[in-house]
């Protein structure tokens, strides 16, 4: 027997964690309260409009939100809709789509049945003639028929579906069994036994605009901008925008509101929105698309912040599927006002304008300082998470930390958020007001020598702090011609 060669040359192989993904800003939710999505399934993720189409018909607000988000160009390629519980339902059983497909088997049973329980009480099923059921539809019928009355069961197209006749949490729906009778069992036919690949839910309360959107957030945190289909009230709209500032997320929405267009009234919601200073959402005035705003939020979540001068302005932007609204000047300098944005006629050319937030913020800042503040935490926390070592808490551990922030940031100068100019703010290290910033950007991490020594035993970093100077863009141009014979 040989001496391995570890003995003498022993190598270990470690493989560090996988480098964290940035956030992506890039994500739309589009919340209805059509019950064409389940209860246990009420957001879905959509790459084009058949998909959407899959889910939802071409009489549902959802459909009409998402046909405009994908009328956009460049075409957005993800999109998320969701189901708001804008009033109790009831609990529901959706069957297998592995249901039996062979309509002549039906059409053989005069006596099928099968036991459920609804709302905790079992309830026998039998006697249920199929014979005469030229399709699906005609089948499920005769099985509501049969059921508790209120109690719903139609066929959604790829499965049947049964639903309480209460609602609320307490509603519940179960497995159905093979019948206790003497009636053909029909439970593992129609795909509603635990055998099957279908699944149950109970039944849900109403919930306010403030839980669900809590209650989406923490089942899938992805989405970064939302809008709601056209239902929601005035009150619900502004619980909309304060749930979203507090967060980061930016909300929009699209009023009709003609006291919006009235230079002298204060008491609309534009104003609302302008006064509590929202810098989370923005809204535009449309009389007859209440769905403008999803159109601006689908030119905007196409950028690209890994790209090279990728970043845009909203101004100028045109929004496929809505109609651009003729202004007068007053109304126009009203909404201007309010930073409420429009879709109008400039000359012969429509546009979107001004591209702001409630508060007065550019919505492109409010969306590349997320973009920022992710991609710089993301590489941080990264190079942290993925090091076989560790990061040293000395100079050269911290300038090690710095280097991941610059990273970020010179990405931000290469999408076009960030540029070289002239700082005007506070005075930062080697920096001071008036100074003009090369790179555009300055990071600046105090010395570990001067840490406060509570912090040092904590294991924090030193204090590093970022100077960004914005890009910007040109909105408006004053330009005088002087002309001599």
């Amino acid at each position: 027997m040989t001496i391995p060669v570890s003995k003498v040359v022993d190598v270990k192989i470690f493989s560090s964690p996988t480098f964290p993904k940035r956030k992506g800003f890039g994500l739309l939710n589009i919340i209805g309260c059509s019950n064409r999505l389940p209860i246990g399934d009420s957001i879905r993720f959509y790459s084009d409009m058949d998909g959407v189409a899959a889910d939802f018909s071409g009489e549902d607000e959802e459909y009409r939100a998402a046909q405009i988000f994908f009328s956009q160009a460049p075409r957005p390629t993800e999109l998320c809709i969701s189901r708001r519980f804008s009033e109790s339902v009831p609990g529901e059983l959706l069957g297998s789509v592995n249901f039996e497909k062979d309509l002549a088997r039906f059409q053989s049973i005069t006596d099928g049945g099968f036991d459920i329980r609804i709302d905790g009480v079992n309830h026998p099923i039998e006697g249920i003639d199929l014979s005469g059921c030229a399709n699906l539809n005609a089948l499920a019928s005769e099985v509501e028929a049969a059921l508790p009355v209120g109690t719903e069961f139609f066929f959604e197209g790829t499965r049947f579906v049964l639903r309480s006749n209460t609602t609320g949490k307490k509603s519940t729906v179960d497995f159905a069994t093979p019948p206790s009778g003497t009636a053909i069992d029909l439970s593992a036919m129609l795909g509603l036994d635990a055998a099957g690949l279908g699944f149950k839910s109970a039944g849900v309360d109403a919930e306010s605009v403030t839980d669900a959107l809590s209650r989406l957030q923490e089942r899938e945190p992805s989405w970064y901008g939302f809008a709601f289909t056209k239902e929601l009230t005035t009150a619900q709209i502004k619980e909309a925008a304060a749930w979203a500032e507090a967060r980061v997320k930016v909300f929009g929405f699209t009023t009709r509101d003609s006291n919006v267009l009235d230079m002298a009234a204060e008491d609309d919601l534009c104003s609302f929105m302008k006064a509590n200073m929202y810098s989370r959402t923005i809204s535009t005035w449309d009389e007859d698309d209440p769905y403008q705003i999803v159109s601006a939020f689908a030119r905007a979540f196409v950028v690209n912040f890994e790209g090279q001068n990728t970043t845009i302005t909203l101004k100028f932007k045109l929004l496929p599927g809505t109609t651009p609204v003729n202004l007068t000047e007053s109304q126009r300098q009203a909404l201007v006002k309010k930073n409420c944005n429009y879709y109008t006629y400039f000359g012969d050319s429509a546009m979107l304008a001004e591209g702001v937030m409630a508060s007065g913020r550019f919505f492109d800042e409010v969306h590349g300082c997320d973009w920022l503040q992710n991609a710089i935490e993301t590489n941080v926390f990264g190079y942290m998470y993925t090091r076989t070592t560790k990061v040293p808490q000395t100079d050269k551990g911290v300038a090690s930390l710095v280097q991941q922030v610059e990273k970020a940031c010179q990405q931000g100068v290469n999408n076009g958020l960030l540029a070289p100019g002239q700082w005007n703010g506070m005075d930062l290290g080697e920096v001071h007001s008036g100074d003009y910033l090369p790179k555009g950007f300055y990071v600046y991490a105090q010395p570990v020598a001067e840490q406060n020594q509570s912090d040092r035993e904590a294991r924090k970093a030193p204090p590093i702090q970022v100077l960004a100077k914005g890009a910007g863009a040109i909105h408006f141009a004053n330009i005088e011609v002087t002309f001599e014979r």
